[in-house]
């Protein structure tokens, strides 16, 4: 590959991946580069699916998020990422507080920190198939409440095993595929376990060294978890605790694309929207943000 494109591909990769997640980038970062992100997320979300897959009007939410991420290059194969992200939510029409709910549902936005997210990822093979296994923990900031529409997390640890793997169409310049497949080990809460597995897969175009789009979806099952609305209406502790429960299973489908502006700076933007799923929300979310590059240049 040319090395314009090389670089290119590696500034667009690391702008994609800061609106989702670094372990989703199969390609390794250089050694001693990497990038400083910040994003802006908003969600809304419209009502719930049901454990049946039927859409409950239950009234809406909507979150806002700043996500700070660091992703470095320790080795040519060897790559780690911290994040941390500061969320505001409020509830809509839902009538938890209608029902005694004692969370935090009163129609205002209520703002915390929410988790630490840290891993790493060592690249087994580049060509001709990018391969690289990642392992990421989750653990809250602080004992914020979980409770509510306006929650701004589960607050359960977690720690995720899972590879990534991708490759660069060559036959079609400026082309990469991906997948990421992981699976969470999520902390009991009420004897209740809600691991799960995420599987994510990408079709992106690098249409001009400093400019790439890219089209992904992302299905979730989850092992375990309480169905909505059965298993909660009637049991008040249960009812209390539903939202970090669920056996939130879905499926999501989103467009993105990224501009590198400079040697330093790359900006990135992301829309996803929910097209399915059971025991989740139907939401649809913005993600923007910037990326700064920081280390010795690419060759």
């Amino acid at each position: 590959m040319h090395p314009a494109w090389r670089r290119g591909l590696f500034g667009l990769l690391v702008a994609l991946c800061a609106t989702r997640h670094a372990a989703a980038q199969a390609w390794p970062s250089p050694q001693g580069q990497g990038a400083v992100s910040l994003t802006y997320h908003t969600l809304s979300a419209s009502g719930h699916f049901a454990a049946n897959g039927d859409f409950v009007d239950l009234g809406g939410s909507r979150s806002q998020a700043l996500t700070l991420s660091v992703d470095y290059g320790l080795t040519a194969r060897l790559g780690v990422w911290v994040s941390a992200a500061y969320v505001a939510a409020k509830n809509g029409g839902d009538p938890s507080p209608v029902l005694g709910h004692s969370g935090i549902d009163d129609g205002r936005y209520h703002s915390t920190w929410q988790d630490l997210h840290a891993g790493a990822r060592f690249t087994l093979t580049e060509e001709p198939f990018a391969v690289t296994p990642f392992v990421q923990i989750v653990l809250p900031l602080h004992d914020y409440e979980t409770r509510g529409e306006a929650a701004p997390g589960r607050g359960l640890r977690q720690t995720i095993l899972g590879v990534s793997g991708g490759r660069i169409v060559e036959s079609i310049p400026g082309v990469h595929v991906g997948i990421r497949y992981g699976h969470t080990f999520v902390e009991r809460h009420l004897d209740i376990g809600t691991d799960r597995d995420n599987l994510d897969l990408e079709v992106g175009w690098q249409v001009h060294p400093r400019f790439g789009i890219r089209g992904l979806a992302a299905w979730q099952d989850t092992r375990g978890g309480l169905n909505f609305p059965e298993d909660v209406l009637h049991d008040h502790d249960l009812f209390e605790e539903h939202d970090r429960l669920l056996d939130d299973e879905h499926l999501k489908a989103g467009i993105g694309a990224a501009f590198i502006a400079s040697d330093s700076v790359a900006f990135h933007l992301l829309a996803i929207s929910s097209l399915g799923g059971s025991n989740t929300h139907r939401d649809v979310g913005v993600a923007i943000g910037a990326s700064w590059h920081f280390g010795s240049p690419i060759p």
